[in-house]
Parts: C-alpha cells; structure tokens; sequence
C-alpha cells in the first residue's frame, strides 16, 4: 500500500500464502487465494444454479485454517511486538472473491455462476455490468468478484482490506462501549466501571480521529472505492451509534461526579458539624472554668472598677446545663446552616 495506511505490518505464510494485515487494536485481515479448476468435474448446465452456493459454503470453514495460521503468527511475529496475543481469537465475517480474467467472462458458465454469485448482494445488477464491461469489480457485502486481480498491489484489495479494518474497529468500540455502560448501570465497581466508560470512550474517539486523519492520505481512486465500502456497509450509521453510547457513557460519567460530589459535600458537612460541635463544647468549658476562676482569685482583675457580672453570672450556672446549651447552640447552628445552603 503506497498511501499512509494503519497498517502495522503485513505477514505472508509461506506454505500456503496467506496474507495476514495486522492493525492496531488487535485486529489482523487475512487474504487468502484459492485457485479453482476451470471446469470442475461434473459441473453441467442444470447444476450451475448451486455453484455459487457450494462455493459459499466452502468458504465458510477456512475458520480453522485462520486458527491455525494464528497460531503460526504468534511464534514467529507478534511474541517479538508488544501486542495483546493473548487475546481471544474472534472472527467476525468471513467474505468470498470470485476472480476471472476478461478473457473467462466469455464462458457461460461463468456468467450463469457470476450472477447466481451477487444474487443475494446488495447490488445484483454488478453481475450483468461487469459482463458488459462497465465496471471491474462488485465489492458490497459478503460475495465480491473482481476482475483482472493483480495479487502483487491491487487497490481494490487494498481498499477492501482498510474498508474491514475501519468497520471492524468501529464495531469493536461500539461493543466495548455497550459493554462498559451495561456495567456501570449493574452494579459494579463504581471506580471500575468509570475507568471502563472513560477508556471506551477515549478508545472510540482516537479511533474516528484516525479514520479521518487517514482519508487524507489515501489516492482519489482508493479512496472513492473505500467510501463506497463503507457506504454500502451502512458505516456513517454505526459511527452515529458510537457517538450516541459516547453521550451516554459521557452523561453517566457526570452522574458518578455528581454523586462523588454529593459524597463529598456531606463528608464536609458532617466534618464542619463534628468541629463546630467540639469548638461550642470547648467555648462552654473555657467560659466555665474561667469564670470560676476568676470569683476565686479577685487578683486576676485586680485592675477593674468591680467583678465581671457576665462571668459571675456563668460561674453560677450548672456544668451540665453549660454543656445542654452548647449542645442546643450547636443543633441550632446546624439547622441555621441547612436553612442558608437550601434555601
């Protein structure tokens, strides 16, 4: 690929030449060509119409060969990179290519197998235009043919390849972001569960930062064929759902700072209580025994004109009613407080 791609690296299996795209966020493409007999045996007229879906479902177990390759990957590449190998394997789709040359499309056969092929794709009508010559390629959803492949540097492919990783990655964030906010709202840890939202989410973000920042760099032909991908793939609607599940896991986010907040209003509430409640206790018993004091040695005011009325008048009242007050002073201040902040 001569255009800035996310590509990490390409690996090449050598026994069967299998190609393994590998992307970041742990995600590889694999391309893998299988060459056919040009007449497969016993392949007649009346059978042609369940051709196509032979080979659909042939396609459908190179699962295991994916596996297989994996593991092949494993030893020899990605234990030398710091990625996430240990990762469980998921495959998400596998697609289909059918390729002829120019020359091929001439036969029936090919013909009847090309339009059984896009039958059930998003533009059948590909199979009567690449017949006619008008375009190349049909590339929409799950069944392809291509025409003319180049297996050194064919942008089709590549654009094809970068369409996958795109969509894939897109749809990966959107799982991780339905998963962090399912477990924000069942209970979890509360801190986890926030780690999780704000990981997503910034996952997501850099994600769709970096299709953008890409699109830049990619030739006009590749990158109006990868539009037209992700087009057909309906890829602006799962972009629209991961903005939607962004403000979601954003307004819970607030939600937790909120409560946090709350959390920590009343921890100083109770705090500012807990002083004042000690601070009116400590005012009553220094009144106390100062003034107690002060009726038992006449020296300490020795310089005024006659004894403190206020002070006497404490000095005679009961410890225990001193500290009754200062408990009553203390809900007041309290209540006080509540009225003013709520208010």
């Amino acid at each position: 690929m001569d255009d800035k791609t996310p590509i990490i690296f390409t690996w090449i299996d050598q026994e069967t030449g299998s190609k393994f795209h590998v992307f970041p966020h742990n995600i590889a493409i694999v391309e893998l060509l299988v060459e056919c007999p040009e007449e497969p045996e016993g392949l007649e007229e009346r059978v042609q119409k369940l051709c196509a879906d032979i080979l659909t479902e042939a396609y459908q177990h190179f699962s295991a060969f994916i596996f297989e390759n994996v593991n092949k990957l494993n030893d020899s590449v990605l234990d030398k990179l710091i990625i996430d190998h240990q990762a469980s394997l998921k495959i998400y789709w596998i697609t289909r290519s059918l390729i002829f040359s120019k020359s091929e499309l001439n036969a029936p056969n090919n013909k009847t197998l090309i339009t059984d092929w896009l039958e059930n794709t998003q533009c059948p009508e590909d199979a009567q235009r690449i017949m006619d010559g008008d375009v190349s390629y049909s590339m929409t959803w799950l069944n392809y043919v291509l025409i003319d492949y180049l297996p050194e540097s064919d942008y089709r492919v590549e654009a094809m390849v970068l369409a996958q990783y795109f969509y894939t990655t897109q749809e990966s964030c959107n799982d991780m972001l339905r998963d962090s906010i399912e477990s924000s709202y069942i209970g979890s840890s509360a801190i986890k569960a926030e780690q999780k939202l704000e990981s997503s989410r910034v996952v997501t973000r850099m994600h769709l930062i970096a299709y953008h920042d890409y699109m830049k760099f990619f030739n006009r032909t590749k990158k109006k064929l990868l539009l037209e991908i992700l087009g057909s793939w309906e890829f602006e609607s799962l972009v629209d759902n991961s903005y939607r599940m962004i403000e979601v896991s954003t307004s819970k986010l607030k939600e937790v700072d909120t409560k946090r907040k709350d959390r920590s209003n009343v921890l100083t509430d109770m705090l500012l209580v807990a002083l004042s409640f000690f601070a009116v206790f400590e005012l009553s018993l220094y009144l106390v025994e100062f003034s107690r004091e002060m009726l038992s040695r006449p020296t300490l005011d020795y310089n005024d004109e006659s004894s403190s009325t206020f002070l006497g008048l404490i000095a005679t009242i009961d410890t225990d009613y001193m500290f009754a007050s200062g408990i009553i002073l203390t809900i007041f201040l309290i209540l006080f407080y509540r009225y003013i902040k709520y208010k």
